[in-house]
């Protein structure tokens, strides 16, 4: 009889990781989305700039706005890498006794 229950017990806990399984989305694939950087750092904030006008826009579709969405976020990416090689570049004019001096960012 508890033979009967454990592959009773089997079947139900498969037959329930199937069904989870089913329920699992997917994640949309990379390789056909691919985003051209901007070509300056100024025409990525204009094109940002734009798209949230464009997000705010209430006539256009759920499509639409995904893609909108999602050149934005890589524009948000793509402009905060490029500050972050930028703030290890920038250096401080320091006032010293002698006069000034140049000092890295970071160690202020």
């Amino acid at each position: 009889m508890e033979n009967l229950f454990k592959k009773e017990e089997e079947k139900t806990d498969d037959q329930e990781e199937k069904s989870v399984n089913k329920t699992k989305r997917r994640k949309p694939s990379k390789k056909g989305n691919k985003q051209t950087k901007p070509e300056s750092f100024e025409i990525a904030i204009q094109e940002l700039e734009e798209l949230v006008v464009k997000l705010e826009n209430n006539e256009i579709s759920l499509e639409k706005s995904m893609e909108i969405f999602e050149r934005a976020q890589f524009l948000t990416q793509w402009c905060g890498n490029v500050l972050d090689k930028l703030e290890g570049k920038l250096k401080l004019l320091v006032p010293t006794n002698e006069g000034f001096e140049l000092v890295d960012m970071e160690e202020k």
